[in-house]
């Protein structure tokens, strides 16, 4: 059989060194898959690639083959590594139909060939274990993120890991792609350079250094998943040494507030910048962070409404993060952030996601110290515990008291913030937004400070939540709405 042929030249050193670099090579030189735009991107494993791919993994199954596949461990990895990110969620190679009429017809030929991501993977499996690796990859999955997956335990296999030689050839090799016109490759290459860094390239200074050009290089990818993995990477440095964080904290930082601009939350390119801004702040000079508190706060801003909660844990986490960094003499403008987030903030301390409320609760009390309100920051500092339950509508009605009788200028101003979400998605927050407006009108007794805020526009926007379709915001704007006719 073919298979048995492949076994026995494996074991020919001379033949078998040059079957593996002709294998590379037609790896390297060949198009991988054909893709079929009308077909939703139908992606087809090319025959020629694959049959390769198939007679490595025949071959690396040889014993006799262990000395040419550690003298070639960095070549090996790189083509089954890029073929494989290829290879995921591609289809087999087709059958030809005979007759021209039906040469548009796509018949997957199954019987021939298993899946190409399996087939890549057994090959890659072969190879690490031929060469005494202990680690042994799982099957992959049928998409991008389960390739993903497999990149942690990769970087950190035996020869990888413990023999620097083998990942400075590795990258050399990967570098050849790093700017390949297909979006897989790309990936592959990016998200094995990202696992790198949080190695620390294994302590080789002047790699690392290649490394991390390479990723700043990337952020500008067409592909958001390469600008997403590349942001991961960066966001790697505090596991760098003390000279390496000094150097590349300011443009990684950048870089890191760049991605904030990206309001695709479906491609989680500002999820992975909030995260990765967070993670470094620890090395940043405090005053840097200061002189971009106010600018950062404004981008974070629109993701505390998200509809994904891990957005919103991120960006309510981040923004405590931007307190924690500010002393009482931080820049007025980061001030104003503060009191024109604290109604959100508060709001969302009822979120439906137990950790966006936990992220809420850290940020406040951060927040706290900076609102020059030392009733109003002890309260803050007490109730809002992490592992706490909180009686909400009573914080609520004893916070706005304390708020109208230590910050009575705000008034007006969370009155207004207040009134912009009677139209959240969320029930749970237009009934906490009608109560917090109804507890403000109840405690303040200056009617100088309501009326720099129209009555008929409050009231106007409360009556039409006393339509609202859940009953317990329409029980919080009629009880609001009996504060208001008070005054």
């Amino acid at each position: 059989s073919v298979v048995e042929c492949w076994v026995v030249l494996a074991q020919d050193p001379v033949l078998s060194a040059d079957l593996i670099q002709q294998f590379i090579n037609i790896i390297h030189n060949s198009a991988l898959y054909n893709e079929h735009p009308d077909r939703d991107r139908l992606r087809i494993a090319a025959p020629l690639p694959l049959a390769a791919v198939s007679a490595l993994h025949e071959m690396l199954q040889v014993a006799t083959m262990e000395q040419l596949a550690v003298n070639k461990f960095a070549e090996l990895l790189c083509v089954l590594l890029i073929v494989l990110g290829c290879y995921v969620g591609t289809s087999p190679p087709i059958n030809t139909p005979h007759n021209k009429k039906d040469k548009t017809a796509f018949i997957p030929n199954r019987s021939a060939y298993k899946l190409p991501g399996q087939v890549t993977m057994a090959a890659l499996n072969s190879l690490l274990l031929l060469v005494n690796c202990d680690e042994v990859l799982t099957e992959t999955g049928d998409n991008m993120t389960y390739f993903l997956d497999i990149m942690p335990p990769l970087t950190r296999v035996g020869r990888v890991s413990r023999m620097p030689q083998s990942v400075s050839r590795l990258v050399t090799c990967l570098n050849q792609y790093n700017t390949s016109c297909l979006e897989p490759q790309r990936i592959t290459v990016v998200a094995f350079y990202a696992e790198l860094v949080s190695l620390n390239a294994n302590g080789q200074a002047v790699l690392l250094e290649s490394i991390i050009s390479s990723l700043l290089n990337c952020l500008n990818d067409p592909c958001p998943v390469v600008r997403r993995l590349c942001l991961k990477g960066l966001a790697s440095i505090p596991n760098l040494a003390e000279d390496q964080k000094s150097r590349h904290y300011q443009p990684i930082l950048s870089a890191l507030i760049q991605g904030l601009d990206d309001h695709d939350t479906s491609n989680n390119i500002a999820l992975e910048a909030m995260r990765g801004f967070s993670r470094i702040l620890n090395i940043v000079d405090v005053e840097h962070i200061q002189g971009v508190q106010a600018t950062v706060a404004l981008r974070i801003k629109p993701f505390f409404e998200k509809e994904n909660a891990e957005i919103r844990e991120a960006a309510f986490l981040m923004f405590g993060d931007l307190a924690k960094c500010g002393g009482t003499d931080t820049k007025t403008a980061f001030q104003e952030q503060i009191t024109g987030n604290l109604v959100c903030l508060l709001l969302h301390l009822e979120d439906n996601s137990r950790h966006v409320v936990k992220a809420c609760k850290y940020a406040l009390r951060q927040a706290g110290p900076l609102l020059g309100a030392e009733r109003i920051n002890a309260m803050l500092q007490d109730h809002l515990i992490d592992v706490g339950n909180l009686n909400y509508p009573d914080f609520i009605a004893d916070l706005v008291k304390k708020m109208v009788e230590e910050m009575p200028d705000l008034v007006p101003t969370v009155i207004m913030n207040a009134l912009v979400y009677v139209k959240s998605s969320w029930p749970v927050i237009r009934g906490n937004a009608a109560m917090f407006i109804g507890h403000v009108y109840s405690c303040v007794t200056d009617s100088e400070l309501v009326s720099k805020v129209p009555q008929d526009m409050v009231s106007s926007r409360l009556i039409q939540l006393l339509h609202d379709e859940d009953q317990r915001v329409r029980a919080h704007v009629a009880k609001s709405l009996s504060y208001l006719i008070m005054v």
